[in-house]
Order: structure tokens, then sequence, then C-alpha cells
């Protein structure tokens, strides 16, 4: 007898959740903010009550695809935290977490972010 793993068109067009993936690939997210990509980019400068906006931090789930886009004045680490601590604070009323965090050639943020996390752990 075969076994039946599922039927024929959920075999051609559903996604498995099997989590075998050759090295180096992302395991996809499997629940809201499981994944953020976080990119920061350049815009024309705005003004706005005295400050001057350069940048734009995007942060996208994977899961979701919800767009987060916050404008910020320059792209330093410590711009980084304070908006993904905010983040992270608004998740945890909800009883959510963030899981991965993915940047494209900015090592340097999420150090920072490993960093503050290591510095709340009792070692």
């Amino acid at each position: 007898h075969d076994i039946v793993m599922a039927c024929s068109h959920c075999l051609r067009f559903k996604i498995l959740t099997v989590r075998n993936l050759p090295m180096g690939m992302l395991v996809p997210a499997l629940n809201p903010f499981d994944v953020l990509f976080v990119d920061f980019m350049h815009m024309p400068p705005v003004y706005h009550r005295g400050k001057e906006w350069k940048y734009i931090l995007t942060i996208v789930d994977q899961f979701s695809f919800l767009v987060f886009a916050f404008a910020t004045e320059d792209m330093t680490s410590a711009t980084f935290v304070g908006i993904i601590e905010s983040i992270r604070k608004g998740l945890k009323m909800l009883q959510l977490e963030i899981g991965l965090i993915v940047a494209d050639n900015q090592r340097s943020l999420l150090h920072s972010v490993e960093t503050q996390q290591y510095s709340r752990l009792p070692i």
C-alpha cells in the first residue's frame, strides 16, 4: 500500500513545512516576527520641527510581509538598538518575541544588539 501524505492539489500548491534546507539558507519564518530583515536607506533630507531626517530604517517581517519604516537622523547602532527595543517592548505586551534579525552588510548594527542582549544575561 502507498502512503498518501496529502491530496494531489496540496502536494502541488502548498508549501511544505519541512526544515531541510541547504547550509547557508535561512529557515523560513513560521510565525510573525520570527525573522526580520533590516536595512538603512538614504533619502533626500526632510526638515521637521528643527531636525534633519536623512535616513530611513526599514524593517520587514518575513512571515507577514509587514513593513516598518522609521525616519532617522543618523545610521548609528544606538539609533538602531533604540528602535528595535521599542518594537520589542510593544511585542512583549502582545506576548510575541523577535526571533532572528537579518541585515545585509551592517554587521555593526547586529553586533550592538547582540552585545546588549548578552549584557542582560546573568553570566
